[in-house]
């Protein structure tokens, strides 16, 4: 099953540096937020203020593993 976390990753993911805005999200996810903070555990997601009311959303990747932190 496909998740609404897993739609936004693939968006975010097929966009590279040009990322997606809130509005495209909403349209995946009402509650989008909720699930940039799910994924945000995991990969690198950068938020830029765009306009009033407006965000872009950009995925730098996955998260380095805590075992390659400590080196």
């Amino acid at each position: 099953m496909v998740t609404q976390a897993d739609k936004i990753l693939d968006l975010l993911e097929s966009r590279n540096e040009l990322g997606a805005t809130n509005i495209e999200l909403n349209r995946i996810a009402f509650r989008y937020g909720a699930r940039l903070h799910e994924l945000r555990k995991d990969y690198r997601i950068s938020t830029i203020y765009i306009k009033p009311g407006v965000f872009k959303f950009i995925c730098h990747g996955p998260k380095e593993s805590e075992w390659y932190e400590g080196l």
